[in-house]
């Protein structure tokens, strides 16, 4: 009886300690099948737009961004910034999805979201209100904010990690726009000059929080438009992350060898 207790306790030890481990790895593969799954869904769904619409989702696009005329640009992260407008929530709305952006060197590919509430930062990349829409045009300035060090998802967490002539791409229904970073700054949350449109220029900035955990500042990464070769035009599939299944498949077994190897150690003795 002694030795049944003692199995069980040591199954239940090595579990909680397996499950501490494995925990962070466990939320975060969940985040990706979700991000992955938004990813295919959007894909599909502007697959199968016709012109007419695809056209008109464009004008309405290209029609916002005319009318940002020395927008007015908050820091994402405040708690100041205004509520999204319905007229800016229906344009280039797919299944509740802008777009798509993907940044190669350190494997982020992410939904695209309306807005920088926190119950959009936490599921995917926010466009910032009054920016312009990321369709790209002369005189553009996009901003698109993520977290970095959020709990349960990579997100924007490696953003520091670009240089110049990097490059990130926006997949935005059936277009692929292709940006060059081009600067790189930090700044305090109340410094937005550096996101406002400037003249006879395509911008698109990628910003975050930093330092890594301290977010008493923004690093912005900016890209320039630039012609996309015909091998970048097509959006890569999104790696598919590790099926959780097979993550508590592996759980069990090592949970499995554990008891095993206690046994084994256990009749060795008797022997």
């Amino acid at each position: 009886m002694k030795n049944k207790a003692m199995l069980l306790l040591i199954i239940v030890l090595v579990s909680a300690g397996l499950g501490c481990i494995l925990y962070p790895d466990m939320v975060y593969l969940l985040a990706s099948q979700k991000q992955g799954q938004v990813i295919q869904d959007y894909q599909m769904t502007t697959e199968e737009m016709n012109k007419q619409r695809m056209e008109e989702a464009y004008q309405k696009a290209i029609s916002y961004n005319e009318r940002r005329i020395n927008p007015i640009i908050g820091d994402p992260f405040s708690e100041d910034i205004q509520e999204e407008s319905a007229d800016y929530t229906e344009i280039l709305n797919v299944n509740g999805t802008m777009g798509v952006i993907e940044i190669p060197k350190i494997k982020v590919n992410l939904p695209i979201y309306h807005g920088t509430s926190e119950s959009v930062l936490s599921r995917g990349v926010g466009h910032l209100k009054n920016t312009a829409l990321p369709v790209g045009g002369t005189g553009t300035h996009a901003v698109l904010t993520g977290h970095r060090g959020y709990a349960g998802a990579k997100l924007f967490t490696d953003l520091d990690q670009l240089v110049m002539g990097d490059r990130f791409y926006l997949h935005v229904l059936d277009k692929t726009l292709t940006y060059e970073v081009d600067q790189i700054l930090v700044v305090t949350p109340d410094q937005t000059e550096a996101l406002k449109p400037v003249e006879g220029e395509d911008f698109v900035t990628l910003l975050t929080c930093t330092p890594y955990q301290i977010n008493s500042h923004r690093l912005l990464v900016r890209g320039k438009r630039i012609k996309a070769l015909p091998a970048e035009v097509k959006p890569e599939t999104m790696e598919e992350p590790t099926p959780v299944k097979e993550l508590l498949f592996s759980f069990v077994s090592l949970v499995g060898i554990a008891a095993g190897i206690w046994y084994l150690k256990r009749r060795k003795k008797r022997e």
